[in-house]
């Protein structure tokens, strides 16, 4: 399953907590009736280097100025071993979450933080290397001067050692070892340094505007799946199955089935 190509971009007026101040809680329940919403479209094009869903990269996994340093890396034979080296050191990694699990399948093979770390580091900071020095040769010699390097440290622990989502390498069911490990990694510094301005949310050509107003009039008259009846004015319907209903409506019609199934 893929993104969904409509990505919000901005609503209008934000939302507003109870701590905010009145003026901006009082706009935000005008919300119904002023209220506008930009949502940027993804043409899906193919062979952009991202999924054909978010072509535009709106979770950008391209290398960017670090392709060339990841060739790089990929045509070292001493990195590439030393890699290989250190995921041959992987742990079996047990989850406190899988203890009703079959004794191997509660957990996985993946790399101890400090080897993931000092793997992380290495790596990341012979690509910022790679890239910064290919910049310098290939910039005019008025532009030379500022060119620079960027400190990547922060990133680079992040990525080690998230608790939640990390780079902590394992040829487990990867083919495309050691790619599966460098090429993230390059897209996610990448990411750090692409100018705001790159960003998709700034393509204004694949802006669509929707108001609160209209949408809402819609489903005055539009029918809940379930129940049939109407959606109501400034209601936040459930899509399931391509059509709209009432949240309880279709909760209750879940819970069921499930029984029925039991």
């Amino acid at each position: 399953m893929g993104y969904h190509p409509e990505t919000l971009v901005c609503s209008f007026p934000p939302f507003a907590f109870e701590r905010d101040r009145w003026i901006k809680r009082a706009l935000f329940r005008l919300s119904p009736w002023i209220g506008f919403d930009i949502w940027h479209i993804d043409p899906e094009k193919p062979g952009t280097g991202n999924r054909r869903d978010d072509s535009c990269g709106w979770f950008d996994r391209t290398s960017g100025p670090y392709a060339g340093a990841v060739a790089e890396i990929l045509n070292d034979k001493d990195i590439i071993q030393t890699i290989a080296n250190t995921v041959d050191m992987e742990v079996f990694w047990r989850s406190a979450y899988l203890d009703d699990y079959p004794e191997d399948r509660r957990g996985w093979h993946r790399v101890t933080p400090s080897d993931a770390l000092a793997l992380t580091l290495m790596v990341g900071r012979r690509l910022e290397h790679s890239r910064y020095w290919a910049a310098r040769r290939s910039a005019a010699w008025w532009r030379k001067p500022f060119v620079r390097k960027h400190d990547m440290d922060g990133l680079l622990i992040d990525l080690a050692l998230n608790p939640g989502d990390n780079l902590a390498p394992s040829k487990d069911g990867h083919r495309d070892y050691p790619q599966s490990f460098i090429l993230p990694l390059a897209a996610s510094m990448h990411r750090q340094i692409k100018p705001w301005w790159k960003h998709p949310r700034w393509h204004l050509h694949h802006w669509k505007v929707t108001f609160h107003l209209v949408r809402n009039l819609r489903r005055m008259r539009q029918r809940c799946a379930t129940c049939r009846k109407r959606l109501g004015f400034g209601y936040c319907p459930t899509q399931s199955g391509g059509k709209l209903h009432h949240g309880r409506c279709l909760g209750t019609a879940s819970a069921k089935v499930g029984a029925g199934a039991q």
